[in-house]
């Protein structure tokens, strides 16, 4: 479990447009706590969730793989009723003597193939190898699904380096697959000031040596994408301050790796990847640059393009955890997710490029004003740009002081209740309704407000571009909810969206004026 810092959420929305008179709806996003009830974890702590990824599969379902304290990972999928959980796996807790199933499944990772089976890998920190002493060591765990789906087995698990493990790894693993799951392959890096990269490929049911052959360079936070042709592509830094992200694949047995990104900086800068484009080894790469500014570029047809420099107009994203990016299908549309330096996790998309790189820019939207824990998050991106976020928050009405919650949310959708029954203070999962939505200039907005005792309700239209308009105060919303006839004065015609906001919640719903 992270606990480097605790953080507002945001995610920033970067439009890269020609023109800045294109108005857009404002996107929303829908929020819901993944565990709605403390459970108690096999061996662990209560509702102490750390340590989460996600990846979507081929429905576009969220499926999310996470830790628990203190030696247990688990499972979970979205479905149209809520939340599934599965167990996944856990060490026997030694009661006596070096207790090697501490802090087992940390750095939890999931990816599907293309037959929809899930993967995942994670690292177990108190691992005794063969004829050593001390239990201080790490070992990288990966286990596959034998079939697509949810409870479904899940192969045996298997050890990345069995029987030795590494002496320290690094504080990211990235995890890909081939398309038709043969192939399984995995990154991070050793310690040390000048760490080496270890990265790992399972072909055949066997996994290849840490380092042979050996990264060119060597460096921290690592990143892996899989191509469609099933090629394996990781981005690192070079891990001596000097700014320098890289990114390489291996071929033939030898590392082809060029500098991708030059952050100007002195610094070990965090560099993610995701796909470009619908087929090909084509790239995009976001990373930390100066100034508090994320960068990107793109590899088209073999030649690395910056879309948007440190230097580019913008909000300052001053990052403080760890950067995210994830492309829409068909590797459209990258999202980036970090961290701000007064403790805020934020992201942004890239919604078009252009030729004219000129006018890029980043813009910005909340997710949250929960407080979060920096360090575990995560984001994926499903269609039609349809943009999941999962974070842990601090949720001391589970588990005592220091209790953990998984939060979800989801942009411009409506997300249906959740599969446990929700506590005394929690909200309606689809808080709002406006029936109808298309109203005549004048006419009252027959809204709908579905929460819990003691929820506090505030009301607010939006125009096309985001601009607040009408604000109004609810009050206290029922348990049964309530309704109500909101007079908004005379409108122009257009799209206008109707926003609420409960306690740390909110939702939008888009209505249409007619004159």
């Amino acid at each position: 479990m992270s606990s480097a810092g605790a953080c507002l959420v945001s995610i920033w929305l970067g439009f890269l447009t020609a023109s800045s008179s294109v108005a857009a709806p404002p996107p929303v996003f829908v929020e819901e706590d993944v565990l709605a009830v403390a459970r108690g974890w096999a061996g662990g702590a209560v509702n102490e969730p750390s340590d989460v990824a996600m990846a979507l599969d081929a429905n576009g379902r969220p499926h999310l793989v996470f830790h628990v304290p203190r030696r247990a990972v688990y499972h979970a999928r979205r479905t149209e009723s809520g939340w599934q959980l599965e167990y996944v796996d856990s060490a026997v807790a030694v009661a006596a003597g070096q207790d090697t199933s501490l802090e087992f499944g940390t750095h939890c990772r999931i990816a599907f193939d293309g037959l929809d089976r899930a993967h995942v890998a994670y690292v177990q920190k108190r691992y005794k190898p063969v004829d050593v002493p001390s239990s201080a060591w790490k070992q990288i765990h990966y286990r596959s699904q034998t079939a697509a789906g949810f409870g479904v087995p899940w192969a045996t698990r298997e050890s990345t380096h069995p029987g030795i493990g590494f002496l320290n790894l690094g504080v990211e693993l990235s995890l890909g697959v081939s398309p038709d799951g043969t192939r399984a392959h995995v990154v991070t890096n050793a310690a040390g000031s000048f760490p080496p990269v270890i990265y790992q490929e399972r072909v055949g049911g066997l996994w290849s040596a840490p380092f042979s052959p050996a990264f060119p360079h060597t460096g921290q936070l690592q990143d892996l994408v899989v191509t469609p042709d099933g090629a394996a592509w990781i981005s690192s830094n070079d891990g001596n301050s000097t700014g320098d992200v890289r990114v390489g694949r291996l071929q033939s047995e030898v590392w082809s790796v060029v500098l991708a990104g030059d952050s100007n900086i002195n610094t070990n800068p965090d560099g993610r990847l995701a796909r470009h484009g619908s087929s090909g080894d084509d790239l995009y790469l976001c990373f930390q640059a100066r100034a508090g500014r994320v960068a990107l570029r793109t590899r088209v047809n073999g030649e690395w393009r910056t879309l948007v420099t440190a230097d580019d107009p913008g909000p300052v994203i001053p990052t403080f955890g760890r950067l995210r990016m994830a492309s829409a299908p068909g590797g459209w549309t990258p999202w980036i997710l970090s961290s701000r330096g007064t403790g805020g996790v934020g992201g942004g998309a890239l919604l078009s490029a252009s030729s004219t790189l000129a006018t890029e820019q980043w813009s910005t939207i909340d997710v949250s004003n929960a407080i979060a824990m920096n360090g575990s998050t995560w984001i994926a991106v499903g269609a039609p740009n349809r943009v999941h976020v999962v974070y842990q928050v601090r949720d001391n009405s589970v588990g005592g002081t220091d209790g953990m919650q998984l939060r979800y949310a989801v942009l411009d959708g409506p997300v249906p209740p959740a599969l446990d029954a929700a506590p005394p203070t929690a909200v309606s999962r689809n808080p709002l309704q406006l029936v109808p939505n298309i109203v005549r200039s004048g006419s009252p907005l027959s809204v709908r407000i579905v929460g819990s005792a003691g929820s506090d309700a505030t009301l607010s239209v939006l125009d096309a571009a985001g601009r607040e308009i009408r604000s109004r105060n609810v009050g206290t919303v029922a348990p049964a909810g309530t309704t109500l006839a909101w007079d908004v004065g005379v409108l122009e015609s257009g799209v206008y969206w109707v926003r609420i906001r409960i306690g740390p919640y909110s939702a939008a719903r888009r209505f249409v004026v007619l004159r």
